[in-house]
Order: C-alpha cells, then sequence, then structure tokens
C-alpha cells in the first residue's frame, strides 16, 4: 500500500484510549519532513479531527487524499457494488489516514512482538511459509549465537529467514 498521501506523510502515530477502552490512534501530518498538521480519530466513532497550519496546505491535503489508490478504489467500489457515485467534493482524508495509520500500526506493534520473541527463542520464518506465521525455538538460558544456531536452522529448515539476524 501507498503509505504518502501525495507529497504529505504521517507519522509520530500513536494510540490512546477512546471512551469505551477502544485504541485510537493519532499522529502528524508532515509535508518534506516538516510538521503542516495534526490528526486525532475521534473516540465517539465521528469524523478524524484535523488541524493545519493554514487553509492552503488543508486543501492541498485534502485534494492528494481524494487522489490516493485508497480513495480511488473505495469510490469505485462503491459506484460498482451499489451505484453511488460520489460527489465532487467529497473528502476522503479520514478513510486514506485510518488506512495508512492502521497499517502503520500494525506493522509496529508485529515487529515489537518479534524483538520481545527473539530475546528468548530462535524466530523462523520458512521459505514459503504464510505471512504472519513463525516458528520458535526457545533458548535455555542463553542468547542467540548466529555461527551455531543459523546451521541448525538452516537444516531443519532449509531456505528459511532467520528473524534474530533483523535484530542482532
Amino acid at each position: 500500500m501507498q503509505h504518502n498521501i501525495g507529497p504529505f506523510t504521517i507519522g509520530q502515530i500513536k494510540g490512546f484510549r477512546g471512551h469505551e477502552g477502544e485504541t485510537c490512534l493519532q499522529g502528524v501530518i508532515l509535508l518534506n519532513n516538516k510538521k503542516v498538521g495534526e490528526w486525532s480519530e475521534d473516540s465517539w466513532g465521528g469524523p478524524h479531527q484535523f488541524s493545519f497550519t493554514n487553509v492552503k496546505i488543508e486543501k492541498d491535503f485534502n485534494d492528494e487524499a481524494n487522489k490516493h489508490p485508497v480513495a480511488v478504489a473505495f469510490e469505485n467500489e462503491m459506484l460498482e457494488q451499489f451505484g453511488i457515485q460520489q460527489l465532487n467534493n467529497s473528502n476522503h482524508a479520514d478513510l486514506v489516514v485510518s488506512t495508512i495509520a492502521q497499517e502503520l500500526d500494525l506493522v509496529k506493534r508485529k515487529t515489537a512482538q518479534l524483538k520481545r520473541w527473539c530475546k528468548t527463542h530462535i524466530v523462523v520464518k520458512e521459505l514459503n511459509g504464510p505471512e504472519g506465521e513463525y516458528i520458535r525455538y526457545r533458548l535455555r538460558s542463553r542468547s542467540y549465537d548466529p555461527a551455531k544456531d543459523d546451521q541448525v536452522m538452516l537444516v531443519k529448515h532449509p531456505g528459511c529467514e532467520i528473524i534474530n539476524k533483523r535484530f542482532a
């Protein structure tokens, strides 16, 4: 998925608890690595809250969000499945930012989980194995030793990726 929204990116994604304990995300909007706005999911189910440094940047951001592949796919799906034609002034910034933020947050959480596992296990991803499926071998009172452990894992799982190498 394309994580940029034209020349804009979203960053500093953080989670907070909504009014019912659900995770909501918030972050900043960057243009050329400079903060030009902030966004936050609404914990009461309303639209995202956006604030920009000026109206022109807000308009440019909304225009770019409406051109993003997520917004285009949404409009095409609404037309094909339901016969609903979007208005010219439709704004898909909520949909685009939410989709990108959820994906980036998921990658961040998966990476954190892998790092935790690698502290106490040898973690292996088999060649052509299903996405997100890993095999773990517990390290008994020692740390990961690439010289010794890699050979054993490559014999057990030919062509595998040893995840511990990512964080060594």
